[in-house]
């Protein structure tokens, strides 16, 4: 009888914890010894960190979508017309909200985020013409990310390409950022590797592009908006119309991202 009572008061306890704490990364997640090893990098002014999924930052745990930021003679642009106007225009402007935004926000990427690529030099127009490319969906229990394809006019959907692990880690330029390692691992005994490598850095991938050549990192710059920035590594091919890197240096391609957090697919 005791051990009835006493199972059921673990279970009433944990509960109300989660009651308590809507919202919050589990234990689960395969982030979490990551999240607690990289902690300084947060900013969390009380001393203690809480990681919140991204997806669920509102009240109560529920998804809130943020509102696109305002563009030239527009105060309320809808996605698109935020993309069109930033695709006009140097992504420079975008430099400083990034390096501001180290420390690191508490949130842990979740869920799909929605958005565009930015600038109009030649590498971002070039990237651009990957058709359908959305944005990108995060597993914050799995620490797995997918590119998301889609082409309405068509009915094409594809919301697994060019997957990848995410985490946080060292930032190309300055301090800690989400890294998005798209780099595959097999697991070949001795040779696993050299065999990683040469499937990242030399064979083509899912449309053409490889991926594994290529690793992103990602901050977010206000809630519920994100920043990518996109590096090429050393000694990689490309095998569709993008450049690849045959320096023994990590590389910024020059094709920034800017991503927002969708509630559309959010259980």
């Amino acid at each position: 009888m005791k051990s009835v009572q006493f199972v059921s008061l673990v279970l009433a306890t944990s509960i109300a914890l989660c009651a308590a704490n809507p919202g919050e990364i589990k234990s689960n997640s395969v982030l979490t010894a990551n999240l607690a090893n990289q902690e300084p990098h947060f900013y969390c002014p009380s001393g203690e960190c809480t990681f919140k999924y991204s997806d669920a930052t509102g009240p109560n745990g529920s998804c809130e979508e943020p509102r696109v930021p305002r563009i030239p003679g527009n105060s309320n642009p809808t996605l698109e017309e935020f993309c069109g106007y930033h695709q006009t225009i140097p992504a420079s402007q975008w430099d400083l909200p990034y390096h501001s935004s180290y420390p690191l926000s508490t949130s842990v990427p979740n869920g799909e985020m929605i958005g565009c690529i930015i600038g109009n030099n030649l590498f971002s127009a070039e990237a651009r013409l990957l058709p359908g490319w959305q944005g990108k969906g995060y597993n914050a229990t799995t620490g797995v990310f997918t590119n998301l394809v889609r082409m309405d006019g068509i009915g094409f959907e594809d919301t697994t390409s060019y997957p990848g692990r995410f985490y946080v880690d060292a930032d190309p330029e300055a301090g800690f950022s989400w890294k998005l390692d798209y780099g595959v691992q097999t697991n070949i005994p001795i040779i696993g590797p050299l065999v990683d490598t040469m499937i990242d850095r030399l064979l083509p991938g899912r449309y053409l592009r490889n991926m594994g050549g290529f690793e992103d990192h990602y901050r977010e710059l206000a809630p519920g908006i994100w920043m990518g920035k996109v590096y090429a590594l050393p000694y990689m091919l490309s095998w569709d119309l993008a450049f690849g890197n045959l320096t023994p240096f990590k590389v910024n391609v020059g094709v920034p991202f800017i991503l927002f957090q969708s509630c559309a697919h959010t259980n």
